[in-house]
């Protein structure tokens, strides 16, 4: 059979891929600080429905998929990567006495590794707490496209650099037994851009209440290491610490000043209520300060302890740190229910 000079096939259509990145220690840990009873078939069940989701939602189609943990630091580790095989996901060690945040930095190394110069179009990373936004940021930055998974919501003006559908709350793989509703849309919330701008024209005023000061060199001594403080814990740190005082409505008085801010988030199994400093704020600079102020005195007058290389990886039990915390400065933020 001839075929006309000059006629062309035409060009079939590349189908868009994807590659999927799981923290699974961290999404472990925080199904189980939760009082999720088997976090690892909850696991697998939302990659199964991740999967789906992503061929149908991006109509792409998973090429890889990686599961990042310390497995010989999990009940039964030899089951859970059986479990990972099954639904096409390979489980990668990772050596969580080497460094507590191991499977972390090589999710990270891996994700911008094994992609680079490779036609994978959408690069997904699953986590429970971790947030991953540097490394989505930059991902981004070169032309693909991102998406988060996790169990905690990122703050609207944390994903300002990100498209609008950059995070899906993982409830959403899970079904009814998340407490997921279908009319808790991603629509239903503010926009990053609305939440920023909402912080832009903000009125402040000085705070005149002792308690309120109080709570602000509470806040920073003892979650000044995080962007956004859990606010169930903060509370009961408040009560144990304000004499007199009720935690609520001091709050409510710095909110009012412009010092803070709250911000409802979706999570598993139960919505919680983050707080957020205002860092431009003049009581704030001035507490911030004064307590660096402390710190760097006390720090002059102390002399470093030595420390033996070779004792290094044995550090975090010298210390009692527990081994099956990855968060273990603010595990008690992640057991909270508003």
């Amino acid at each position: 059979m001839s075929q006309q000079s000059g006629s062309t096939l035409p060009a079939r259509k590349r189908k868009s891929t994807a590659a999927v990145f799981v923290d699974y220690d961290n999404l472990y840990d925080t199904l189980e600080d939760r009082n999720v009873e088997t976090p690892e078939r909850t696991i697998v069940s939302l990659l199964t429905n991740l999967v789906r989701n992503i061929r149908s939602e991006d109509d792409a189609e998973v090429v890889k998929c990686v599961a990042y943990a310390d497995y010989s630091d999990l009940p039964d580790g030899a089951t859970v990567q059986q479990g990972l095989v099954r639904v096409g996901c390979r489980p990668s060690f990772v050596d969580r006495e080497a460094q507590v945040n191991a499977s972390e930095l090589q999710l990270c190394i891996d994700a911008v590794g094994d992609t680079r110069g490779t036609p994978i179009d959408l690069i997904v990373v699953v986590a429970g707490s971790r947030q991953y936004l540097p490394l989505l940021q930059s991902l981004r930055g070169e032309g693909r496209r991102v998406k988060l998974v996790g169990l905690a919501s990122p703050s609207t003006r944390a994903l300002a650099g990100l498209e609008r559908q950059s995070f899906m709350h993982a409830a959403r793989m899970l079904g009814d037994a998340a407490g997921y509703s279908d009319s808790d849309t991603e629509e239903d919330r503010p926009t990053a851009s609305d939440s920023v701008q909402s912080r832009e024209y903000v009125e402040y005023r000085r705070v005149e209440n002792p308690a309120g000061i109080r709570t602000l060199q509470i806040v920073e001594e003892f979650f000044g290491q995080y962007d956004e403080v859990y606010l169930t814990p903060l509370l009961r740190k408040l009560s144990a610490l304000l004499e007199g005082e009720e935690p609520k409505v001091v709050i409510a008085d710095l909110e009012e000043c412009g010092a803070v801010w709250l911000e409802k988030r979706q999570g598993f199994p139960y919505d919680y209520t983050v707080l957020t400093v205002d860092d431009d704020h003049p009581n704030v600079v001035e507490v911030r300060d004064a307590l660096h102020s402390k710190y760097d005195e006390i720090t002059t007058e102390r002399e470093p302890a030595a420390v033996e290389p070779s004792v290094g990886r044995d550090l975090g039990a010298a210390a009692g740190l527990p081994r099956r915390r990855r968060r273990v400065a603010d595990s008690e933020e992640l057991v909270q229910h508003d």
